[in-house]
Parts: C-alpha cells; sequence; structure tokens
C-alpha cells in the first residue's frame, strides 16, 4: 500500500489515498491441518514433531504431503479423505504400523515400498491398478484395496502375515494369486468377475466371506471353511447350496438374485432355519428363478415396501394382488420419483426399460439396474449413492443424472460411450480423467464438487454446454479445444484469465462470477456472445466489450469499475447492463452523459447513487468564503484526466474549475464569479487521476463537502462552531478547541475567546491547526462552541 498524499501546511484541504497493490498469500495446508488436530497455534519444533506417533488429517482437503517426513516416529496416520495425487513423502516414516489413505486420487503407490514395520494399510476408493510395492509389506495383516482397477494380486501371494484382504469393486478375474494365503480370515472380493472359488479350498481360518455380483457357479470347494461366520454370495449364478449344509457357525447370510430353490419346503431353506442366523441378518429372496423357464409365472420379491407399492400403483393392482415378472418385463418407461425409495431390490426383473426416473429418493445402491441393458435415460438425483459399478455395463445410456448424491470416483463410466447429456453436479468428485472417454457428451455437469482441475476433458470437443461452477479450479487452458461450446458456467472458482476461451467463437453464454478475472479483453473476438456474467471480480475497465455485436445482458455487478469513457454507446441497442455495486461516478458529467445517451438508445442501466460508494471522505467545512482557493498536494507529480476532478451544486449541477498543476501540487478554484452564499458544494477527486511514472491511480475516490458562509454573516462576529471548530472534552484531562487555521482571519492578528472576562489564547501547532488548552473545567461545551473568536 501507498500512502499517496501527504499534508500541506497551506492547505485546506486535507487527502489520504491508498494504492491497491497485490498480496501473496502462502498457505501451509499441512501444518495448519496438523496443528488444529494437534490443538496448538504455533508450529512444532523439531524435536516436538519427532515426539508425534499419531495423526489423524483425514478430511482436510490436502494435495500436497511436503514436511509429514519431519513427523519421522508417527506410527499411526490418517490421510483419508483428501485430494492427494503423490505419496512419496511418506517414504521417509520408518515406523509407521497403520496407514489409512483411502478417498484420495493416487495412482503410484512406490513410496510404500519397504514399509517392513505397516501392519494396516487402506488405498481403498483411490485409482490404483499396480499393487507391486505391496509385496515388500511382509508384516501386514490388513490391506484393504477396494474401488480401484487393479487386475492382478500377484504381489500379496507371500504376505504371509494377511489375515483380511478387502479388494471389492476391481477387476478380478480369479483368486488364483491368493491360494497361499492359507491363514485369511476375512476376504471381500464383491463387484468383481471371479468365476472360481478352488484357490479359496483350505483358507479353514475364514470367519468373513464376500464374494457377491461375480460369476460363480459352484460353491463345493468351500466346503471345509466352517469357521465362516458372515457369508455373502447374492447376485451370482448359483443352483444349490447343498456343499456348504455341514456349516453350524454361520450369523450372516445373503443369497438372493441367484437360481436357488428356496420355496417351501426345501433343503435350501431347512439348513438356512437351522443356522445362528442373527436377527435381519438373512435374505435369500428374490432369486432369478428356475432354470426350467417358467420365471414369466413367478411373483416379485420387493425389499422396499414403498417401492412395491409405486409399482403396484403403476399397474393398478390391489394389495392382495401378487406382482408377476411377466407384468413389468415390457414396461419401456417407469416414473419412481418421490416415492421414498431406499432400496430397488426388484429393478432387474424390468428388462425392457428404457428411461427410469428414481430422483428424489434415498436410494443406496443401484447394483440392481447393472443388466437392464436397454435403458437408454436413467436419472437417480438427489439420492445417497457412492458407487457406480452397477452402471458400467449400461452402455445404452444416453442420458445420465447423478446429480446431488456421495458421489466420489467416476471411473465406472468411461465405458458409456453413448452418453450425450451427464448431470454429477452436488457431489464430491475429485478427478475428471475418465469422463474424457465419453466423447458424444454434448452437455456435462460438475458444478458443486471438490475438482481442482480440468485436464482430460480435452477430448470432449463436441460439449456444447459446460457447468463447472462452485469447484476449485485455477486453469482453463483445456476449454481452448472445446470449440463447440455455446453456454460455459464457471462461477464460484479461483479463476484469473479468460484467454483460453479467446477462440470459443461459438460461445452465446458466459457465466464466470465470483472468480478474480481482471481483463475482459479475451472476449473481444466473441461475435456471438449475447450474455457476459461476471460479477464479483476484479474487474476494473470494461474496455472492448463494446466490440460484441450480439450483446443483450451484461452483469458486471460488484467489481472495481469508475469508468465508462472506453464504451461506445452507439454500439448498443436493447442491452442490459447491471453495473451496481461498482466505483461509478454517476454524477460525473461523462458519466452521467453516457448513461443517458445509452438509456435513450433503448439500452437499460442498472447502477447506484452516488451517494452509495465507499469514499475517503474528508468530512465537511463550513463557513467557506465565497472565493476560497483548494490547495492539494501530492507526494508525486498527479496526472488529471478530463473533469477528474469536478464540483457539484445542491442541485448535483456541475459547478465550472479552473484547476493549475505546480510540481506535485494542485490548486482548485471557482471558474468565475466565485461561489454562491449559504450553499453546500461536493468537491470530488475520481479514481480516474494517476500519479507518476506508473500512472498509478487513487484506491477509492475522494470527496469532501462545504458550505460557503451566508451574506449577511459576512461582517458578523464568527464563533468557534461558525468557523468549523471542534470542541474536544475528555476525562483524564482538560478540555481542547481546535480551529483549522485557513478558517481563521490571521490578517486580524493572533486569535482568542473572550468569555465572562477571561482571555483564552489559541496556539499554533504548526501543523495546520489553532488549540485552545487548559480550559477551565466550569466552561461547558455549548459555551466553547458559541463563544466569539477575537484577534488581537
Amino acid at each position: 500500500m501507498h500512502n499517496l498524499v501527504k499534508r500541506s501546511l497551506a492547505s485546506a484541504l486535507m487527502l489520504t489515498a491508498l494504492l491497491s497493490l497485490p498480496i501473496t498469500i502462502s498457505a501451509e495446508e499441512l501444518e495448519d491441518a496438523i496443528q488444529e488436530e494437534l490443538g496448538v497455534e504455533t508450529s512444532l519444533t523439531p524435536d516436538e514433531k519427532a515426539e508425534v506417533e499419531e495423526l489423524d488429517l483425514s478430511h482436510y482437503e490436502l494435495n500436497s504431503l511436503a514436511g509429514i517426513e519431519r513427523y519421522k516416529n508417527l506410527k499411526r496416520l490418517d490421510l483419508s479423505h483428501n485430494e492427494l495425487t503423490s505419496i512419496m513423502s511418506l517414504s521417509y516414516l520408518e515406523n509407521l504400523e497403520e496407514l489409512q489413505l483411502h478417498n484420495n486420487v493416487i495412482r503410484d503407490i512406490e513410496a510404500l515400498d519397504g514399509m517392513e514395520t505397516l501392519s494396516i494399510l487402506s488405498l481403498s476408493a483411490n485409482q490404483i491398478t499396480d499393487i507391486t510395492p505391496v509385496r515388500s509389506l511382509v508384516n501386514l495383516r490388513e490391506l484393504k484395496l477396494n474401488s480401484n482397477r487393479i487386475y492382478d494380486l500377484r504381489p500379496v501371494r507371500n504376505l504371509d502375515s494377511l489375515r483380511h484382504l478387502y479388494v471389492n469393486d476391481n477387476e478380478l478375474d480369479s483368486l488364483d494369486d491368493i491360494r497361499p494365503l492359507s491363514k485369511l480370515e476375512t476376504l471381500w472380493a464383491d463387484h468383481n468377475n471371479i468365476s472360481d472359488v478352488k484357490p479359496l479350498k483350505n483358507m479353514t481360518n475364514m470367519k468373513s466371506l464376500h464374494l457377491q455380483s461375480n460369476q460363480l457357479t459352484d460353491v463345493a470347494p468351500l466346503r471345509n471353511l466352517v469357521q465362516t461366520e458372515s457369508l455373502l454370495l447374492s447376485d451370482n449364478q448359483l443352483t444349490t447350496l447343498s456343499p456348504l449344509y455341514k456349516w453350524e457357525k454361520v450369523k450372516e447370510l445373503r443369497v438372493e438374485e441367484n437360481v436357488l430353490d428356496v420355496t417351501t419346503p426345501s433343503t435350501e431353506l431347512d439348513w438356512m432355519n437351522r443356522l445362528p442366523i442373527e436377527s435381519g441378518s438373512l435374505t435369500y429372496l428374490p432369486q432369478q428363478g428356475s432354470e426350467s423357464g417358467n420365471d414369466t409365472d413367478s411373483t416379485i420379491q420387493f425389499t422396499d415396501q414403498n417401492f412395491e407399492e409405486a409399482i403396484r400403483e403403476f399397474l393398478d393392482k390391489e394389495d392382495d394382488e401378487e406382482i408377476f415378472k411377466n407384468e413389468v418385463t415390457h414396461i419401456p418407461v417407469l416414473d419412481l420419483q418421490n416415492k421414498n425409495l431406499s432400496n430397488i431390490d426388484g429393478i432387474e426383473h424390468f428388462h425392457s426399460l428404457e428411461e427410469l426416473y428414481l430422483s428424489n429418493n434415498q436410494i443406496e445402491s443401484i447394483s440392481p439396474l447393472q443388466d437392464l441393458t436397454d435403458l437408454q435415460k436413467l436419472y437417480v438425483s438427489n439420492n445417497q449413492i457412492d458407487y457406480l459399478w452397477g452402471l458400467k455395463d449400461l452402455k445404452s445410456l444416453t442420458h445420465l443424472g447423478l446429480s446431488n448424491n456421495l458421489i466420489t470416483s467416476t471411473i465406472f463410466l468411461d465405458d458409456l460411450d453413448k452418453l450425450e447429456w451427464l448431470n454429477l453436479s452436488d457431489n464430491s468428485i475429485l478427478d475428471v480423467h475418465p469422463l474424457g472417454q465419453l466423447t458424444n457428451l454434448d452437455s456435462l455437469y460438475l458444478s458443486n464438487n471438490q475438482i481442482k482441475e480440468i485436464e482430460g476433458l480435452e477430448p470432449l470437443g463436441d460439449l456444447k454446454n459446460l457447468w463447472i461452477s462452485d469447484n476449485r479450479i485455477t486453469d482453463i487452458d483445456v476449454l481452448d479445444e472445446m470449440r463447440d461450446l455455446k453456454s460455459l458456467h464457471m462461477s464460484k472458482n479461483r479463476i484469473k484469465d479468460l484467454s483460453d476461451i479467446d477462440r470459443l467463437s461459438r460461445l452465446i453464454e458466459l457465466y464466470a462470477n465470483e472468480n478474480e478475472i481482471e481483463d475482459l479483453k479475451p472476449l473481444r473476438g466473441l461475435n456471438r456472445l449475447s450474455r457476459i456474467h461476471l460479477a464479483y471480480n476484479q474487474i476494473e475497465s470494461v474496455e472492448d466489450i463494446d466490440q460484441l455485436p450480439s450483446l443483450e445482458h451484461v452483469n458486471l455487478e460488484g467489481n472495481l469499475i469508475y469508468d465508462l469513457s472506453p464504451l461506445e454507446y452507439e454500439s448498443f441497442s436493447d442491452v442490459t447492463f447491471n453495473l451496481t455495486m461498482n466505483q461509478l461516478m454517476v454524477d460525473h458529467p461523462d458519466t452521467k452523459d453516457l448513461i443517458d445517451e445509452l438509456t435513450e438508445d433503448g439500452n437499460i442501466v442498472e447502477s447506484d447513487p452516488q451517494d452509495t460508494l465507499q469514499f475517503l471522505n474528508f468530512g465537511r467545512k463550513l463557513n467557506v468564503a465565497t472565493d476560497k482557493e483548494w490547495t492539494i498536494t501530492f507526494n508525486s507529480k498527479p496526472d488529471l484526466h478530463g473533469d477528474s476532478i469536478f464540483l457539484l451544486d445542491e442541485n448535483k449541477e456541475v459547478i465550472p474549475l479552473s484547476t493549475s498543476i505546480q510540481g506535485d501540487t494542485v490548486k482548485i478554484r471557482p471558474a468565475s464569479g466565485g461561489y454562491e452564499y449559504d450553499t453546500t458544494y461536493q468537491l470530488f477527486i475520481t479514481k480516474f487521476n494517476t500519479f507518476g511514472e506508473d500512472d498509478l491511480p487513487l484506491g477509492k475516490h475522494a470527496m469532501m463537502s462545504f458550505t460557503t458562509q451566508s451574506e449577511h454573516a459576512v461582517d458578523a462576529k464568527p464563533t468557534v462552531i461558525d468557523l468549523g471548530g471542534v470542541v474536544l472534552t475528555y476525562e483524564n484531562h482538560s478540555t481542547e478547541v481546535i480551529i483549522e487555521s485557513s478558517q481563521l482571519d490571521l490578517s486580524k492578528g493572533d486569535p482568542y475567546l473572550l468569555i465572562d472576562g477571561d482571555r483564552l489564547n489559541f496556539v499554533d501547532d504548526e501543523n495546520g491547526y489553532y488549540r485552545l488548552e487548559d480550559i477551565p473545567s466550569y466552561y461547558t461545551k455549548n459555551e466553547l462552541e458559541g463563544a466569539v473568536v477575537h484577534y488581537d
């Protein structure tokens, strides 16, 4: 900041103004998170850092671990639910025993190679394909790899200490690589492509086995895993569970969506009824139907009563009537919005669905949709969905609405190459790379996520509508490739520069409110642009927008615009301008004339009254002489532009002024005839003025008001208040009277007050004021303000 104006002893106006300079703020995000977690206000010393053994840094939006290596004795570290792409700094933490890294954007785990002290490791919900470094983690007991893209488990085959392995939602088609892990107690491998469980036959310590949504047809190799307590086998192709009939410890069992005979009576049900199943932990309906082809004659078993009631209503069935599969298999369109659904088991029987509307419910899983391959339009916005595995094979989809859910990853959408319309707004998505494969997209909605980069979207050259508002994006160079864009919404980000959109010649709408944009020049060639919304940025000049022939609406509210002179009013007709919350001097003669001309041509200009602006306000002067000359001294030579200093009377009419510059001093006086008696004026010094070799402007407009003396008061004896004096009262010392030197007629002598015979002499403080101190306490403020000023 620079103080542009210094006090002039001869001046009647003191002016102080500020120039705004950019400020760079460096945020130590990791250290801030650690301090918050530990409840300290300052950074730890190296010795204190070495003493920390446990940190929970989850949900801190971290994208860098630089500095974590100084906490060399950490044993337990939770970094889940952040934005990490690199974990190389962890390679220095040689004492780690437990490490949580789930829900990040990690692809490379080379930093974990050699961490032999690790016993618990979670890497779920990342973008990992290669787990080779895990082979060195010889003391690992628990490993979580859910929701990645892993297809090879060979690196874990020699981890003899491993007891718990989680590999749900990956790309595994075989379990051969874990055959040596005979001591496993937990294996979760739901949502893969596994068809053979022979590699598990010797894992007799198994207690929790989850193999849902695979391709299993035979469980005979599992017959000796009799210690199993939790068995989840739903959504496979099993026809019998008879090899497991000797199992007696199962407390949780899910076998729905197979081809089992669970009619009453049946041997399958007899076995299930003998098990010590905990309440609510047994599910065996619905089944996929028998091999004899009687599927069309069987009834649908719904898990969710609200779902069943909605289908009854759709089919116009009574409450006691069964719903048969052959009644729903040919339905092409189904609207189940706002039905309070939480589970859609049973939807898999609607084989012919082409359009399905499920928005505004409480649905958590969309896995039952996985076989509805005729679906073209699917809308499941405003639910509780977090995993998209159930959509990966729905390759006929052209429209997909998933806004307002709990989605963090888009990795199961990249094969849906017929998609034209995709809405993923209002989720928690970090990475958009998989969406770059969807080259038929016409409209993409990604607003209100946690996206920092849109790199990877370059192939989407056919996009016409892109919404990326309310994220953390700084770089938009990818947009240079999207030459067909017509509507671009990117408000509430951290964008500073629009130069990457200067070749989007088909752009019609631009919404980029609440960013850090300073310059409109990149827009000058976008001849089809009709709507510009750039409110609350850092824009100072409207230069170049008069080069846009198709403009209809311009919203520049809340910027730093103080000058409209670059506009050519003849270029506009029927355009609405929102220029409120700027620094426009609408009473400035040039600005007023331009707004009037724009309005006469059918345009609408919204602006604030001038008296609502924030000025550097230098108060009000009273009893000013009608021939007063104001002197303003700056600390560098001013360059006055046009009517950059102007005067208004009480009717807001411009009063002609005469100005002269001598070095860094400006003298201002009435052009002719002087001021009117007993009239209030406003003197404005605008930001249009620049100073010094760099042409730096004032930070704000400045103003002062003054009232001239009345005609009959010229020969009257002026009082303290008449001369603009101020009476200051204090608790700890005597009252003080201050009058500005320029208000006194010092040619008559030294000023003093005479009150009840007491003479009180003013003293020149040699700083532009006369002061009266040590005033007896019995004089009231009113008496002092009304006292006549005499001269000796």
